[in-house]
């Protein structure tokens, strides 16, 4: 392929972009000669600095196929690697950092960003343009105590692959986590003295449901010395939604209620079962779970 390069000395700072195909049938790496098996154009830029001195910059572009299985998460031309989530829950009050790598797969540079709207959660990259076939990096910083909320934690983060142009694409990726009181330094006194909890009943049964809307609800007890602090009760299923519960400390020997409405309409018919969690400060137990079961007749 022959480039003329009239242009680019008319003008001092001016830039040409080519297409070269691949011609080559074999490559070789320490001596030893390899057949090429697909053949992809490299994408080849030719900037002139003035006094008839050119830049040569050059990138070749990922077969979909490589890209797919590199950086699973796609949006527009800019594919992504997927974001780790947490294997074990994370002590209020710690932090925990991953990354997302971005690959550019499309012929102009672009200039990626990523936004989420919590104040536990900070998405840093380094500024500046990624280029074709460059790859750029999303530090994903997540603070609990700035999030201020224990238990489950879901925090969308949208990636763009443009900060201006807004049809250059974008993808959201979702952070999991759930998030649990440090029990890592208990008090001097956490022994004996420490706040047990118990519940009653451990399991709550409600048998046969056929109205759409429903209440239930069980107790929570202090075994221990010490009150016994209730942080938050939730349920993992949509069809729950927890009314009540102690907002004030539990005190040795006394119990506290909770209270939750079911949707019935929300759970299919037949057998159903979930569980209705409780994070308190036993250092033993901090997430006590209560298990609901039932059966839906239409």
């Amino acid at each position: 392929m022959k480039i003329s390069l009239t242009k680019l000395f008319a003008q001092d700072g001016k830039s040409e972009k080519y297409e070269i195909p691949l011609t080559s049938e074999t490559f070789s790496i320490g001596g030893q000669d390899y057949r090429v098996i697909e053949k992809h154009p490299v994408i080849l830029g030719l900037t002139h600095e003035g006094n008839r001195v050119i830049t040569i910059t050059g990138s070749v572009i990922g077969t979909p196929e490589s890209l797919k299985m590199l950086y699973p998460v796609e949006a527009g031309k800019m594919f992504l690697t997927e974001l780790r989530q947490p294997e074990n829950p994370l002590p209020y009050g710690g932090t925990t950092s991953y990354f997302v790598n971005v690959y550019n797969a499309g012929p102009d540079s672009i200039s990626p960003v990523a936004r989420s709207g919590s104040k536990g959660m900070r998405v840093e990259r380094a500024s500046g343009a990624v280029g074709p076939g460059d790859v750029a990096t999303f530090g994903i910083y997540f603070d609990s105590r700035r999030h201020g909320v224990m238990g489950p934690v879901e925090i969308p983060i949208e990636f763009r692959a443009d900060s201006i142009r807004a049809e250059a694409g974008s993808v959201v990726q979702t952070f999991r986590a759930v998030v649990l009181p440090d029990t890592s330094r208990p008090a001097a006194d956490a022994g004996r003295d420490a706040p047990r909890i118990v519940t009653d009943p451990d399991a709550v049964d409600l048998g046969n449901v056929a109205e759409l809307q429903t209440g239930f609800g069980f107790r929570i007890g202090n075994e221990g010395r010490n009150p016994l602090k209730i942080y938050r009760v939730y349920s993992g299923s949509d069809a729950v939604d927890v009314l009540k519960y102690p907002s004030k400390e539990v005190k040795r020997g006394k119990w506290g209620k909770v209270e939750c409405h079911l949707d019935i309409s929300l759970l299919p018919s037949g057998p159903f079962r979930f569980n209705v969690y409780v994070i308190t400060d036993d250092p033993v137990t901090p997430l006590r779970e209560v298990r609901v079961v039932g059966i839906k007749i239409d």
